[in-house]
C-alpha cells in the first residue's frame, strides 16, 4: 500500500530528485571573462565613486582646487564601461554565431550519416544481386537435361541449347 503522506512529504522536501545540471546564461559566461568583467566592474565602481563624491564625499572637487570629477568619470568610468559593454556584446554575438555553427555541423554530420547509410544499404542490395548472379554456375548445362533444352519447348528446334557461360545481367537486360 502506498503512503500518500510520505510521498507528499518527499515531493515537497525535494527528495528523490535528480540534481539538474546548472547551465550558466550566456550573459554570465561572458561577464566572468576577465576582459569583459574587470572593465565593467572598474567602470561601474568609478561611476559610483564619482556619484558618491558628488553627493557626500567631496574628495575630487574641493574649493579652490581643480575639479577631477570629469576626468575620473570619463577616463576611469565611461571608457572602461564602454569597453566592457562592447566586449559583452561581441561575446554574446560570438556565442550566438558559434551555436549556429554547431547546429550546422550537427545537421551536416546527420546528413552525411544518412547518405552513408543509404549508400551502404544500396551497396548491400547490389552485392546481394551480384551474389545471385554469381551463384549461377559458370557453365549453363541445364538445357542439356531431359526436361529442358531442345525438346522441352513448344516448338521443337526453335531453342538452341546453351553450352558455355551463362548470360550476364547486361546481356539479359540490355541485349549486349
Amino acid at each position: 500500500m502506498l503512503d500518500f503522506a510520505e510521498l507528499r512529504n518527499r515531493i515537497l522536501n525535494g527528495e528523490d530528485e535528480l540534481p539538474e545540471e546548472v547551465m550558466e546564461s550566456p550573459l554570465m559566461e561572458e561577464f566572468l571573462r576577465p576582459a569583459t568583467g574587470l572593465p565593467l566592474v572598474f567602470g561601474g565602481l568609478s561611476v559610483l565613486f564619482v556619484v558618491m563624491d558628488k553627493l557626500k564625499l567631496e574628495i575630487l572637487a574641493q574649493e579652490g582646487e581643480y575639479n577631477y570629477r570629469p576626468i575620473v568619470l570619463s577616463v576611469f568610468g565611461f571608457l572602461p564601461l564602454g569597453f566592457g559593454f562592447g566586449e559583452l556584446l561581441r561575446g554574446l554575438s560570438a556565442q550566438k554565431q558559434f551555436d549556429r555553427y554547431e547546429k550546422l555541423v550537427v545537421a551536416a554530420e546527420e546528413e552525411v550519416t544518412r547518405l552513408t547509410e543509404e549508400e551502404e544499404e544500396q551497396e548491400a542490395q547490389d552485392n546481394a544481386n551480384q551474389d545471385n548472379y554469381q551463384a549461377e554456375s559458370f557453365f549453363n548445362l541445364s538445357p542439356l537435361s531431359a526436361d529442358t533444352g531442345v525438346f522441352a519447348g513448344p516448338l521443337v528446334g526453335q531453342q538452341q541449347p546453351m553450352i558455355g557461360p551463362a548470360p550476364t545481367y547486361e546481356q539479359r537486360t540490355f541485349g549486349w
